[in-house]
């Protein structure tokens, strides 16, 4: 009996660890991917969030390439791929070995919202925390020239010692309207899943795997959802970061944004964003699903 219950562990670890290997692959695989193809659009949401006022996403094309050049899109895109890559290798990893586990110990199937939700927000919860300091970085390199007041362009290693020089500050700067961030993942993720599964239930087939047309439209359809509900903790999120020695907590951004802009002004970059968001989704979505199902094959 004790042998027995020794080789279902030994088992349970191994496959966990497959999962584990291959969902991070696939996690860095898709995130990368994606990034690259919207790093343009993510520049320009992050330049009009910043702005007080209202300006088109054309415009902040416009002055982008106007003070930096057309690679000034790309601003920002060595940081972002390097935050990527750790973060949708941690968070895919843990998401889909949260989900192994409850499902072995909580005897619940994969048709289970809670197991989804839970899954989501401890994938989430971790994420966040371990890639902080790395979105800290990214957000104020692409603010650079966003006004004219920066001449000097910020290196990578400069605006990494500006963050340590702030101390716990700065390496934390943001963290807390990220971490009500989490409540995206826990809308998103359950959506995408309760969507795959109404495809599979039309084919007849619990376990049938997904063509690129269904998993395009699961992913925009949690996506868009998500992004409405939980956008206003990225722009808070974002403005906190910009700031390198005001301590603003978020309450008091969230009073003073709501005093000068009004309501919309959480919502300042939206239509930008979700411009950039559903197809890097969507992009996303299907580089794992597909990377995924490759190395499942092959490892």
């Amino acid at each position: 009996m004790l042998y027995q219950e020794n080789s279902d562990a030994q088992h349970l670890s191994s496959s966990l660890s497959r999962t584990h290997l291959i969902s991070a692959a696939s996690g860095m695989f898709s995130g990368a991917t994606a990034a690259f193809f919207t790093a343009p659009l993510d520049t320009a949401k992050t330049r009009q969030i910043s702005m007080k006022s209202q300006t088109s996403i054309f415009s902040v094309f416009r002055e982008i390439v106007s003070n930096n050049g057309f690679l000034g899109l790309y601003r920002g895109l060595s940081v972002t791929l390097l935050g990527l890559l750790p973060t949708w290798s941690i968070y895919w990893s843990t998401y889909t070995s949260l989900k192994h586990i409850q499902m072995r110990h909580g005897k619940q199937d994969d048709t289970s919202f809670s197991l989804h939700l839970f899954s989501a927000l401890g994938a989430g919860v971790v994420t966040v925390t371990l890639t902080n300091p790395l979105w800290v970085i990214k957000t104020r390199l692409q603010m650079q020239d966003a006004s004219n007041r920066c001449k000097k362009e910020l290196t990578i290693h400069e605006a990494i010692s500006a963050m340590l020089r702030e101390g716990k500050t700065g390496l934390t700067r943001g963290l807390f309207p990220s971490l009500l961030g989490v409540a995206h993942v826990c809308i998103q993720f359950p959506l995408y899943e309760r969507a795959r599964l109404t495809f599979r239930k039309r084919k007849n087939k619990k376990n049938s795997e997904l063509n690129s047309v269904e998993i395009i439209c699961s992913s925009v359809l949690s996506k868009i959802v998500a992004s409405i509900v939980a956008y206003p903790h990225e722009v808070l999120r974002i403005r906190q970061q910009m700031e390198q020695n005001s301590r603003s907590s978020i309450s008091e951004l969230a009073k003073q944004t709501l005093k000068e802009e009004g309501v919309l002004g959480f919502y300042r970059g939206l239509a930008t964003n979700l411009v950039r968001v559903v197809p890097a989704c969507s992009i996303m979505f299907v580089s794992f699903e597909y990377m995924y199902r490759f190395l499942e094959r092959v490892v």
